[in-house]
């Protein structure tokens, strides 16, 4: 569109901004989509407005949380699965249960969806989880909201115990 001295039409506009948008030419993430849907909308790069991708989406905050884990009473040599649904996209990194309640538990598994988190199957002991434990981080599968976290666990003791422990990692807004 060539300048003539004379402000273009709201038409006119609007085709300039649809073919830089379709050559690529509009800020954002590169590809002509700079997050307003209505800046090319109907365009071959243009993502539909109910479904943009979470993964895709530019992330407005990157915060640390936590997901707590609590079952309340495990009898005595029970094993229990704890499970958890966050609300957020997360992605843990690294599990801690208290060093007062380590000892008495094992780990079966840790599963996030139906992806298990650990190498092989078998038991570990909760203690390498402790907070006062070194390098126990661990870098695990992203978590879409409302998807389940699970950790299986063993009470080793004679008496009831109460399991407890928290999920750290970086979860997406």
């Amino acid at each position: 569109m060539y300048h003539t001295g004379r402000r273009p039409s709201l038409i006119g506009q609007i085709m300039q901004r649809s073919r830089y948008a379709r050559r690529g030419y509009m800020t954002g993430n590169g590809n002509g989509y700079n997050g307003n849907a209505m800046d090319c909308y109907g365009q071959p790069n243009c993502p539909p407005y109910s479904a943009v991708p979470i993964l895709n989406a530019p992330v407005d905050k990157k915060r640390r949380w936590g997901v707590s884990f609590l079952q309340a009473i495990l009898a005595s040599a029970q094993g229990v699965a704890v499970t958890v649904r966050p609300q957020h996209c997360f992605r843990p990194d690294q599990l801690i249960i208290p060093s007062t309640i380590a000892p008495n538990f094992d780990i079966v598994s840790i599963v996030i969806g139906t992806q298990p988190q650990l190498v092989a199957t078998g038991v570990t002991s909760a203690t390498i989880y402790s907070e006062v434990s070194v390098n126990n981080q661990q870098i695990f599968d992203v978590c879409q909201p409302g998807i389940e976290v699970i950790i299986t666990v063993n009470n080793l003791t004679a008496a009831a115990q109460t399991f407890q422990a928290t999920l750290l990692g970086a979860a997406l807004d």
